[in-house]
Parts: structure tokens; sequence; C-alpha cells
């Protein structure tokens, strides 16, 4: 019966992957329900902020509408090429993001265990390929830049598509009341799979050191060395 789960598991993740690659598919099929049509790219969107999961994603979006004096309509959470390719067609400011590809799949394995760490890497891969022809329409921030200088983030997206929204360095006490927000979403909803709040912790830890250091196996190092690739690529010419 878990074999079977992990494989349902698996098949659902893969077809999204899938899907995601062609925006018309993708959202004729995922925009039947509700939630996830309010993370959608459409005309209305401000801003969008995607990336590889695990990838500062939920700190990134709740520090950008904590600095704002406004609600801003983000697009956001679905990780998928598809948003990229229609924030590129409609000229919408968009920030992707980008995390070592070790450290955001063992973080992802934490949180997803019924995925396996070659399909995770390919995933990682694949989505970056995709996106990879349109890198001087967005702007690039590693998960480093955003936890640790999101103001420069934001100065940078202001620069390049001429915005103003509001940046300036994210004090202590205001991380603070950011990971409040991350804690109090202990579940939330995205793509119609319940997810656990994007929160480190100690226990944490030590499961990504054991999945990295499998990760690390000799049987996944062409994919190791291809996504860290890509990984150097993007953020060596971040725009």
């Amino acid at each position: 019966m878990l074999k079977m789960k992990m494989n349902l598991f698996s098949a659902k993740s893969a077809v999204k992957i899938f899907c995601g690659q062609y925006p018309a598919l993708f959202y004729t099929m995922y925009g039947l329900k509700p939630i996830n049509r309010m993370l959608f790219v459409n005309q209305s969107t401000q801003l969008v902020i995607e990336g590889f999961p695990r990838s500062a994603n939920t700190f990134a979006v709740l520090a950008f509408q904590y600095l704002q004096s406004k609600e801003i309509k983000i697009a956001h959470h679905l990780h998928v090429p598809s948003q990229i390719f229609r924030a590129v067609k409609w000229h919408i400011p968009t920030i992707v993001l980008i995390r070592n590809p070790i450290d955001a799949v063992a973080s992802l394995l934490v949180r997803n265990p019924k995925l396996s760490i070659t399909q995770s890497l390919k995933n990682y891969i694949s989505f970056y390929e995709r996106i990879r022809e349109y890198r001087y329409s967005y702007i690039v921030a590693s998960f480093d830049e955003v936890v640790q200088d999101y103001s420069q983030v934001i100065k940078k997206l202001n620069n390049k598509f001429d915005t103003n929204f509001y940046a300036k360095e994210i004090s202590a006490s205001a991380k603070k009341n950011i990971f409040n927000q991350i804690d109090k979403l202990s579940c939330y909803f995205v793509s119609g799979e319940e997810s656990k709040a994007a929160r480190p912790s100690v226990q944490k830890k030590e499961l990504k050191q054991i999945i990295r250091q499998e990760i690390h196996q000799k049987k996944h190092q062409s994919l190791v060395v291809k996504s860290e690739y890509i990984f150097q690529e993007f953020t060596a010419d971040k725009n």
C-alpha cells in the first residue's frame, strides 16, 4: 500500500512537471481548482516569484509583501516554467529563485520523501533549462541573497523593470515576524497537495545531511554535475 501511494505521488508529480512546460496545457488542467488559479500568472499580476521548490519561495513572497505599503498581486509557488513563459510574454516583473541543487534537493526530499533523488535532480535541471533562453527577461536571486540581503534583490528588480517597489534592509525583528507568519502557515495548499510550512529545524538539518551523502553517490554523479553547472551559470549571470 505504501509503495502504491509513493508511485501515485511520483506519477502526479511527473504529470505536473510535464504539463508545466506547456502553458496552454498547464493552465487548462490545473485551472480546474480555484486555489491554483489564485497562484497563476494573469493579466492583473504585478509580480512573479518562482523557482525550484525549497529555494526560499515562501520567504521571498512573504518578505516582499511585508516590505510593501499595500498588497501586491504576486504569482508564486507553482514551480513550473509556464509561469515564467507567461510573465515574459506579458512583460511582468519576475524574480527567478535558485538554490544550490544539492541543498534544494535535500530539503525537498525531507519535505517529500516519496520523491526520488534521481527524479528531483532531473526536475531541477529541466526547470532551469526550460527558462534559460529567457534569462534576460527576469532577474535571478539566489537562496542566500533572498534570506540575507533581500533589499538588494528588490532594488535590482526595480532597476530592470522600472518599478518602484519598496526596498529596505529586513531587520532581525522583521525576519522574526516573517518566520512567525511561516509558522502560522503550518499547512497550506499548493497545486492541490498539502504541504508543510517552509521552516528550518534541527531535525531537518540532520536528515538533509544524510540525504546529501546519498546524493553524492556515484550513480547520481552526472546529474549532480549538470545541475551544479546550471546553478553556476544562473548565479554568474544574474543581470
